[in-house]
């Protein structure tokens, strides 16, 4: 494949009075129904689902209502919505903390005035503290559920699997089974993280996170703690991590994103040495801002947006079956598919799973966490993605 259909359609998010960060899309999950649900920062609604119709017709989105379930001093949904196996989906929602009085006067005004990179920054460095809190909200058969209210601190990615919810913390891993909520049957599997932004899992069950030496952790779903290992991720800086990734059933690699988003790599478990072994596959100029493993039978690819003034590119890389898993493969070539006219940043692409016909991605357009100069309206695009 090396080229694609592509429309987008604009819809209407509001901004959150008083703060100077725009909306932005930050998640997108499609449900086994074939409709697709889509998590925003610094707008209203903060959760939308859209169900598609035909190629040529816009989506019909509708108003989950998140914010009448939170309270309207909720500000962005960044971590979640991933589905369980029993169909559950998790959510992490960010309030301004509840900071003491001379706390609001030191924080508020900066937290109200950040945007972009200086926003993302001050929330991982005051994540730790009162300056922010976390809902860990549940959607169960439809319905909203509460798990834990304004939790002081921030959440950057929530999991439900098997037993166990895993969070992360801008410094922490943990997990705490899901049928005990004490805080102090949290188990932390690991305390010295730096620059994650998503919990990373490829699909053998082993999960990846950076840690402040800049080094790779990993660990299964049934050890007790995250083990360091020799392995260290391309083009790192002090302002820059482990910022996204996506995993293949195809290869069973997870592919990441690091440095300033302009690094792509990939890393596994090996099946048969059982030693941790990573690729770095292209270095490009301009920002990874999306990636999302298209695990079709029949010409299965990871898909790669990238930053772009004149609208976003896309790129794909082939995901290849290893006829011998324990040999390192060659390095696939990135392969131009199109540009997203209308829409210089793509935030979020996942494969819709669910269709029956040729392979289709949705995106969503999105800055959080970006300095790039945005369109003046607060609308968000919406794209769909046929790929040929």
């Amino acid at each position: 494949m090396s080229g694609a259909e592509i429309v987008s359609w604009p819809f209407e998010f509001a901004s959150i009075e008083g703060f100077a960060e725009k909306p932005s899309a930050t998640k997108l999950q499609v449900l086994p129904d074939g409709n697709f649900v889509v998590a925003s920062a610094f707008a209203r609604p903060l959760l939308s689902k859209f169900a598609p119709t035909s190629s040529a017709l816009a989506p019909t989105m509708s108003d989950m209502r998140l914010e009448a379930k939170v309270g309207p001093d909720s500000l962005a949904v960044v971590g979640g919505l991933h589905e369980s196996e029993f169909g559950d989906i998790d959510l992490a929602v960010i309030h301004a903390g509840s900071m003491s009085g001379w706390m609001k006067k030191l924080l508020g005004k900066k937290f109200n005035d950040k945007t972009g990179t200086d926003l993302v920054q001050f929330l991982d460095d005051k994540g730790e503290s009162s300056a922010v809190s976390t809902t860990h909200m549940q959607i169960k058969k439809g319905k909203f559920e509460i798990r834990r209210d304004r939790e002081s601190g921030l959440l950057w990615d929530l999991w439900f699997l098997g037993d166990y919810v895993f969070g992360l913390t801008p410094s922490h891993m943990w997990r705490e089974r899901y049928l005990h909520m004490q805080l102090e049957k949290r188990e932390t599997l690991r305390n010295d993280l730096l620059g994650n932004f998503q919990i990373h899992r490829d699909e053998g069950g082993s999960f990846w996170s950076l840690m402040e030496n800049g080094r790779l952790a990993r660990f299964e779903y049934t050890e007790d703690k995250a083990k360091p290992t020799l392995k260290r991720l391309p083009g790192l800086d002090k302002n820059h991590g482990f910022e996204r990734s996506a995993a293949s059933k195809t290869d069973g690699w997870l592919y990441g994103v690091s440095g300033a988003g302009t690094e792509l790599f990939r890393v596994r478990r090996n099946a048969v040495t059982f030693e941790e072994e990573i690729q770095n596959l292209w270095t490009t100029e301009a920002p990874i801002t999306a990636l999302t493993a298209v695990d079709t039978e029949e010409a299965p690819q990871l898909l790669v947006a990238t930053e772009g003034k004149d609208g976003a590119g896309l790129y794909s890389f082939a995901l290849i079956k290893p006829e011998d898993p324990e040999l390192l493969p060659d390095i696939p070539p990135a392969v131009a598919v199109a540009n997203v006219k209308d829409v210089p940043r793509v935030s979020v692409l996942t494969w819709d799973w669910t269709s029956k016909e040729k392979a289709i991605v949705w995106g969503a357009e999105g800055y959080f966490g970006s300095d790039m100069d945005r369109p003046s309206s607060d609308k968000l695009h919406i794209v769909k993605i046929q790929l040929i």
